[in-house]
């Protein structure tokens, strides 16, 4: 027994219990907060991007699933494309806040959420390969039930002094020079899933 569930063993194998994506519902900041949609690279697909020269928000609202490993902690992150080379490293910075709902329980007001930082190293030979940016681990109060809703603020600021990556791209808007591709979280499940997290 693993302190995860069960775990079966079978020809010197050991299948353990392990990590699980989790996707929920995104919504975009308004007006000058909105990303910028537009192609990718001439393509019919279009995607969300963040611009280094505005102030971009995301707002995520994740309900936890029936096999949550309720209180362990779970991993939030983006997969992103950077979209113009660099010549020296630069860095994308993303900052934001996050609380737990529970039924019953108020939600704090924003002196209650917890503030965060993630930082995203982009290097000259990164340019339209996928990134991942992974928020820093959020571990659940005490208490919590395997259908909590984790509420994650998202930006990235123009007015961030560590945010450095103001490379532009050659084509749509110039400074929407990283793309979005997805967003979710991953968490402990009590049925097996991919031992190893990334």
């Amino acid at each position: 027994m693993s302190s995860f569930g069960c775990s079966i063993s079978r020809a010197g194998l050991t299948s353990i219990n392990g990590w699980k994506d989790l996707a929920g519902s995104i919504s975009q900041g308004t007006n000058a907060a909105a990303l910028t949609y537009e192609a990718y690279r001439g393509t019919p697909l279009k995607l969300y991007y963040f611009r280094h020269n505005q102030t971009d928000e995301l707002h995520f609202v994740y309900q936890m699933q029936h096999d949550w490993i309720v209180g362990t902690a779970v991993r939030p992150h983006m997969h992103v494309i950077p979209m113009a080379a660099p010549i020296l490293p630069q860095v994308v910075s993303i900052t934001g806040k996050y609380a737990w709902s529970q039924p019953g329980v108020a939600i704090p007001a924003d002196i209650g959420w917890q503030s965060y930082n993630a930082l995203l190293t982009v290097n000259p030979g990164d340019v339209y390969k996928e990134a991942l940016i992974v928020l820093p681990q959020i571990t659940p109060p005490l208490n919590l039930s395997s259908s909590m809703i984790l509420m994650i603020y998202v930006a990235r600021s123009s007015t961030d002094v560590a945010d450095t990556y103001i490379t532009a791209k050659d084509h749509g808007t110039p400074t929407a020079n990283l793309a979005l591709l997805s967003a979710d979280i991953h968490y402990q499940a009590i049925s097996v899933g991919t031992v190893s997290e990334f």
